[in-house]
């Protein structure tokens, strides 16, 4: 059961974390919460930061978000991110990197966490075709290299990337 004691949502809560906005009302009344969403928000930019230095690939991804006039859909936006969503995110992945990270050197390791091969090679062949070469195991680092050479090359092909 979750009890909701500050109902807040996550655009006014970022414009907070950034400076850009006031505290939204509902933090003020949580006693703590105001410290408690900084370290929250310190912690989810060290994990962002850490994944990044250990190959992690940075992709953005475009969401769209219905505009509604009653019940009738007026538009569809673009979501951007931004903090209040990264802390979430961010601790969503670490959730599911660590037991992978645990498991892995004691061989309990899944299928799905093992790499794929298969995979790896038709990608390997991808960049052989754009002129570049990447290495025979999969390598993260190696592949954010690559993606990040193409859309730099290449932005209205390669937009989603950053």
């Amino acid at each position: 059961m979750v009890r909701n004691r500050a109902k807040l949502a996550y655009n006014s809560v970022a414009g907070w974390l950034e400076g850009s906005g006031p505290m939204p009302q509902g933090i003020g009344a949580v006693k703590g919460l105001d410290e408690n969403l900084r370290l929250q928000d310190r912690a989810a930019q060290n994990l962002k930061t850490l994944r990044h230095l250990n190959g992690a690939l940075d992709l953005e991804t475009i969401e769209a978000r219905p505009v509604f006039d009653g019940d009738e859909l007026k538009d569809l936006e673009a979501e951007k991110k931004n903090r209040a969503k990264d802390i979430i995110e961010d601790f969503m992945i670490a959730t599911n990197v660590l037991p992978q990270d645990i498991l892995r050197p004691k061989s309990f390791v899944s299928a799905a966490c093992r790499p794929r091969t298969k995979r790896w090679d038709r990608i390997i062949e991808l960049a052989a075709e754009r002129g570049s070469t990447l290495p025979k195991d999969p390598d993260s680092k190696a592949l954010d290299q690559f993606l990040l050479s193409e859309q730099k090359a290449d932005p209205l092909r390669f937009p989603i990337f950053l």
